[in-house]
C-alpha cells in the first residue's frame, strides 16, 4: 500500500459567514505549521481544487524554501506592482533582478557625485574646484602639473563634469550605466552646439571608462553614438578651423613687439612651428636650442618627447625676444588673456587653435607633402591632417608672404654730426 503523502496544510470542510444570509459551505486550505510564518487560509469550491493548490504550495516550498510562502504583506504588494510594470516590457521579476545586479556596483555603492569626485582626485582636481571650476586658481598654477595632467585639462574636466553632477549627482553610479538613452537625450538638450556636445560627451566617456576600470559600474553608457558621430563629421565639413592670413599674424607680432614683447614668442612659436597651445605654455628657455625646441614627454599632449626643428622665420623672431633663465617659462602665465587683449586692440577675430592651423595650412602650401607636415605636427595619422589642413584656398603668393614675415630692422640713429657731414 502506497504511503499517503502529507502536506503541511490542513484541508477541511467549513461553513463561512455562518449566521448570516450569505452562509455557505467551502473547502478550507489552512497552514498548519509555524515554519511558514503567518498561517495561510484559502477557500475552494471543491476538495480537488484545494488538494491541487496544496500540492503546488508543497512543490514551491520544496524548490524555494519557506521564504517563497512567508513574504510580508508589503513585499507581496511590491512584487505585484513590479510584475505589473514588467509585464508591459515582457520581462519577469527574475530577469529584472539579474539586470539590476549586472548594473549595480560590485564594490561599495557610490553616487555619481562621489564617483566623479574620486575620479577628479586622480587628476589633481579637488571637490571645491568641481563646484567652482577655475574660480580660485592663480594663473601661475599652470606651472604645477599632476601626473602629467595640465592645468587647462584639469579645469576643463571640472567645468564639463559639473553640469552632469548637478543633474545626476544623487543617483547610484552603477545604475547610471543602464541610462544610455537618457544620457544621450540629456547631452542633446544641454548642448545644441556639435563641438560643445562632442567635448562634453568625450569627458563623460573618460570618466565612465575610469569607473568601469574601478569596477564601480559594468559598462560605459557614453560610448560614441553612430548618429551623433555623423553629426560631428558633418559639422566639421561645414566649418573647418579658421586660420590667420599673413597680414593678421604680422599685425599681431608687430603690436606685441610694441606693447607686449613677452607675447612675441607665443605668436612666433605657434605660427611658425605648429606646437600646440598647451605645450607652448609649458616650454622653458632651457629647452630651446639653436636649431630645435625640445618638447618633453611630461608636457607633450601625446606623452611622446619630440625635437621640433626651428624654421628660419621662427629663428628671426626668437632673436628679438629677451631670453630668460633656463627654468623660466618662455611665454607669460596669462598668455591667453594677453592674446585676447591684443586681438581686441587690433579688432581681429581669433579662430580656435588659429596658430597651429595656420602653420599646418601654410606649411603644406609650400612643401606640398602632407605626410611630412603631418609628421612635423605630430598627428597620429595622416587622415587627421587631410580633414583639417588640405584645400584651404591658399595661393603660392600668400604662402610666400606668410613665411616671409620678419621683424622690422631697427633704423640706425642719425647724430647731429652725421647730419652735418651728410649736408656738407
Amino acid at each position: 500500500m502506497a504511503k499517503k503523502r502529507k502536506y503541511p496544510w490542513g484541508i477541511r470542510l467549513v461553513t463561512v459567514h455562518a449566521g448570516t444570509p450569505y452562509a455557505e459551505t467551502r473547502w478550507e486550505l489552512r497552514g498548519g505549521r509555524r515554519t511558514f510564518g503567518k498561517r495561510i487560509k484559502m477557500y475552494f469550491d471543491t476538495q480537488s481544487a484545494a488538494l491541487k493548490k496544496a500540492r503546488e504550495l508543497a512543490a514551491e516550498f520544496q524548490a524555494h524554501g519557506a521564504q517563497a510562502v512567508e513574504l510580508a504583506e508589503s513585499e507581496r504588494v511590491d512584487a505585484v506592482e513590479a510584475l505589473a510594470i514588467l509585464r508591459d516590457r515582457g520581462a519577469s521579476l527574475r530577469e529584472a533582478a539579474r539586470f539590476f545586479l549586472k548594473h549595480s556596483p560590485q564594490h561599495k555603492p557610490c553616487t555619481v557625485r562621489e564617483g566623479i569626485v574620486r575620479f577628479l582626485e586622480t587628476r589633481g582636481v579637488s571637490e571645491k574646484e568641481l563646484d567652482q571650476p577655475g574660480k580660485h586658481r592663480q594663473p601661475e598654477a599652470r606651472a604645477r602639473r599632476f601626473k602629467n595632467y595640465s592645468h587647462k585639462h584639469r579645469v576643463n574636466l571640472a567645468y564639463r563634469l559639473r553640469p552632469f553632477v548637478e543633474d545626476f549627482g544623487g543617483e547610484p553610479l552603477g545604475v547610471v550605466s543602464a541610462k544610455r538613452p537618457e544620457i544621450k537625450a540629456w547631452l542633446l538638450e544641454k548642448y545644441p552646439n556639435p563641438v560643445t556636445l562632442k567635448n562634453h560627451r568625450s569627458t563623460l566617456h573618460s570618466f565612465f571608462e575610469w569607473a568601469v576600470e574601478q569596477r564601480l559600474m559594468p559598462e560605459n553608457p557614453a560610448k560614441p553614438w553612430k548618429d551623433l558621430s555623423a553629426v560631428f563629421r558633418d559639422h566639421q565639413k561645414r566649418k573647418k578651423p579658421g586660420i590667420l592670413n599673413p597680414g593678421q599674424l604680422e599685425k599681431l607680432l608687430s603690436e606685441a613687439i610694441a606693447s607686449d614683447k613677452p607675447m612675441v614668442a607665443y605668436f612666433a612659436i605657434g605660427g611658425f612651428s605648429g606646437i600646440r597651445t598647451e605645450e607652448i605654455g609649458s616650454i622653458r628657455w632651457g629647452t630651446i636650442k639653436p636649431d630645435s625646441i625640445h618638447i618633453a614627454s611630461e608636457i607633450a599632449k601625446t606623452g611622446d618627447a619630440r625635437d621640433i626643428p626651428i624654421h628660419p622665420t621662427l629663428a628671426k623672431w626668437l632673436s628679438v625676444v629677451e631670453r630668460g633663465k633656463v627654468d623660466d617659462f618662455v611665454v607669460p602665465a596669462d598668455f591667453e588673456n594677453r592674446r585676447r587683449e591684443l586681438c581686441r586692440k587690433l579688432k581681429l577675430s581669433w579662430p580656435h587653435n588659429a596658430l597651429r592651423h595656420s602653420f599646418g595650412s601654410y606649411r603644406q602650401a609650400v612643401v606640398k607633402n602632407m605626410h611630412l607636415v603631418s609628421d612635423e605636427m605630430r598627428h597620429d595619422d595622416v587622415e587627421t591632417f587631410k580633414r583639417y589642413y588640405l584645400n584651404r584656398g591658399i595661393t603660392p603668393e600668400e604662402a610666400k608672404q606668410y613665411w616671409a614675415i620678419a621683424p622690422q630692422a631697427k633704423k640706425p640713429r642719425t647724430t647731429q654730426a652725421g647730419r652735418m657731414n651728410s649736408e656738407g
